[in-house]
């Protein structure tokens, strides 16, 4: 039987990440099933007890995949699981001044641009840039934007955070480059440094130190 044979005959609509798979197992010989490619990942309609059941998490997709004991034929007790994965993308600031934004998140921290774009039906610029180790961050500029107050703090996103491995060779460079740094810190709670700084709107942005390994 086909993977999509076998799906359908479990009475499944389905629709897979790439990379996901269903086992299929009989006596001691497992076989991997790769399932059709789909951007979106979506287990439901069914959830029944299963006497052998087993949950897997794919470690690259962070997905979970269905494992069933199979006999020759369809089992009545299987299990599907229905959830919601969500993987970062982007976090998207608004600035006051777009050039002067764009000089420091490209220059001064030097993260790549990925795309630029001006809308002039909104009077304004969209900055697309790329944080390493996964992400984007969104730098948008409109006209007569009302000031958000980082101090005292307010409702809503705090400050950003950047992952970094060696802080003090960071703050260096930071300094080097007419950034103010405050003192180190250490999350009492991981024991690892960190420290903050502010971009050309006052908005907070720390780095913390995470090791190599």
């Amino acid at each position: 039987m086909t993977d999509r044979g076998f799906l359908a005959s479990a009475g499944l609509k389905t629709t897979i990440r790439p990379n996901q798979a269903l086992r299929r197992q009989s006596g001691q010989s497992t076989i991997l099933l790769p399932l059709p490619q789909s951007p979106i990942q979506s287990y439901c309609k069914r959830s029944k007890k299963a006497s052998n059941p087993e949950l897997e998490q794919d470690d690259h997709t962070h997905v979970h995949r269905f494992v069933r004991v199979w006999g020759g034929r369809k089992k009545s007790n299987d299990i599907i699981v229905c959830s919601m994965i969500f993987e970062f993308h982007h976090v998207a600031i608004i600035v006051s001044d777009y050039q002067v934004s764009k000089q420091f998140y490209t220059e001064t921290l030097g993260l790549a641009v990925i795309l630029e774009t001006y809308r002039e039906e909104r009077q304004s610029w969209k900055l697309d840039l790329k944080i390493q180790g996964g992400g984007q961050l969104e730098i948008f500029s409109f006209p007569n934007t009302p000031d958000r107050p980082s101090r005292p703090e307010a409702c809503g996103l705090r400050h950003l955070a950047f992952r970094v491995v060696d802080l003090d060779e960071t703050v260096r460079q930071l300094v080097s480059k007419n950034v103010s740094v405050e003192p180190v810190r250490i999350d009492l709670n991981t024991g690892a440094r960190f420290t903050f700084f502010a971009d050309p709107d006052d908005l907070p942005i720390e780095i913390y130190e995470v090791s190599k390994s």
